[in-house]
């Protein structure tokens, strides 16, 4: 496990408590102090584990979403990219939404952490005995919004919206007319089913597959789907047929 805000940040923990809890064997590596929003900086995994590589790598749970275009700046998906494209290993990214004061309301890591529980339960029923638990190269960015249900899961493509749209906006300054500044907007949605940012806002939890570009080809995608049992896109919108997903993609 790592995350960006901290080895003993309630997100981790939470998540770590709930992974022992199910029966897995778990790891901690992740930084002293909190350094969010750096993008990158997840390394070391060699040196770690050698050639006893771990089964999966999951990064989080981070405390705001990881959704659409914001999900660039998030060091938490970064991890979990980062694991796949450079070391091979699939992992999941787990995000946590935040309510109006910028917090995890009561319970939610605690809810994220049983959720991120029973996926890895769910993958590891699908796994081959000698194979990985989820498509060679691939991860999942999972995110979990304020009042989260079990019930409403949009299996979804990341994508332009975002729950948190992550403008620049240049600052008049006496004497220097090239000063920035970050612009935090509300929410970005389209008319799209599939859609990751549109989803969460609309309350659902979503997961992404991913791979090295933040993103999955429809094959990787259509076979997470399988493994999971779920309906690609909102399961409350569309059935599950396999001619449906092929459609709508």
């Amino acid at each position: 496990m790592t995350n960006d805000d901290g080895f003993d940040a309630p997100g981790i923990t939470s998540l770590y408590e709930g992974l022992i809890a199910a029966g897995h064997n778990v790891h901690i590596f992740a930084p002293k102090e909190q350094p969010s929003a750096l993008g990158t900086t997840f390394g070391g995994i060699e040196q770690l584990f050698g050639e006893d590589e771990p089964d999966l790598v999951i990064s989080g749970a981070d405390l705001g979403p990881s959704t659409g275009i914001s999900a660039n700046a998030s060091a938490a998906l970064a991890a979990a990219v980062q694991s796949v494209f450079d070391c091979g290993i699939p992992a999941i990214a787990v995000s946590i939404g935040a309510d109006e004061r910028g917090q995890a309301p009561e319970g939610l890591y605690e809810f994220g952490a049983d959720f991120t529980a029973e996926l890895v339960d769910s993958l590891l029923e699908t796994a081959p005995e000698d194979g990985s638990i989820l498509p060679a190269d691939r991860g999942l960015n999972v995110n979990i919004p304020v009042g989260a249900d079990r019930e409403d899961i949009a299996f979804t493509l990341l994508d332009e919206a975002t729950a948190l749209h992550i403008g620049v906006e240049r600052v008049p300054v006496p004497g220097n007319d090239e000063f920035y500044r970050f612009d935090f907007a509300g929410p970005v949605t389209i008319d799209n089913p599939l859609s990751e940012g549109t989803n969460f806002v609309d309350g659902s939890i979503t997961i992404t597959p991913v791979d090295g570009n933040h993103t999955a080809d429809l094959a990787t995608t259509l076979a997470v789907a399988d493994l999971l049992d779920l309906t690609f896109g909102n399961p409350t919108v569309f059935g599950a047929g396999q001619s449906d997903m092929l459609f709508m993609a």
